[in-house]
């Protein structure tokens, strides 16, 4: 959670959606990479066997300005570039310290 929330605090990240309805964490992350179009970042993670998502799960058209993600009040751009991955209490940390490891190889590149 700190590596998440320093790329928050340095705006490399924007965050749409890491809160359940009840106000506790959920295991799944709707974020983008400030600058960095979305199907570049899948194809970055997919390079090191990490499978995420683009858009948001809930996203049932390809017009950007009808997103969740829109709706919240974030730009067409962040709408567009929507990433969206799953945690679950079967990774592992060597999983989600894979995960940000690519993370921070993409953000220095």
């Amino acid at each position: 959670i700190r590596r998440l929330d320093q790329y928050i605090k340095n705006g490399t990240l924007e965050i749409y959606s890491n809160l359940s309805k009840n106000n506790s964490r959920s295991n799944i992350l709707c974020f983008s990479i400030v600058g960095l179009d979305a199907k570049k970042a899948v194809f970055y993670f997919s390079e090191n066997n990490i499978c995420i998502g683009t858009s948001n799960a809930c996203q049932l058209t390809t017009d950007y300005s009808l997103s969740p993600v829109a709706k919240l009040g974030y730009s067409l751009e962040a709408s567009k570039n929507a990433l969206r991955v799953s945690f679950y209490p079967n990774n592992t940390l060597a999983e989600i310290d894979s995960f940000f490891n690519c993370l921070d190889s993409i953000l220095s590149n």
